[in-house]
């Protein structure tokens, strides 16, 4: 499986161009990501690996920091940062353990 969380992952943070072509393209993995799942496997396996939706809310919160919304703080920005870096590390690895047949 190759990584989401690989080196451009890191660039979400910068607030620059770069950050946000990074977040754009984050998005859409894990958007693509939660759908191979859950036709693989079904919408609750894809729900449970996924946390729910929530790294793909917390990366729209980032996404919404670098388009300059007054409504997300650079402390937010941090805060939902870490949360998606941290719940799509934990999807990474029970795909590499419990998932490998599905080839994501």
């Amino acid at each position: 499986m190759r990584e989401i969380t690989d080196h451009t992952w890191v660039k979400i943070q910068d607030r620059d161009y770069i950050g946000r072509i990074a977040v754009d393209q984050k998005l859409e993995e894990v958007a693509l990501l939660t759908a191979a799942i859950s036709k693989a496997e079904g919408l609750e396996v894809a729900n449970r690996i996924m946390d729910r939706g929530r790294i793909g809310f917390a990366l729209a919160r980032c996404k919404q920091w670098h388009l300059e919304d007054d409504r997300v703080t650079d402390d937010d920005l941090h805060i939902y940062y870490r949360y998606a870096t941290d719940s799509m590390r934990n999807a990474e690895a029970i795909l590499a353990k419990e998932l490998p047949h599905i080839g994501l």
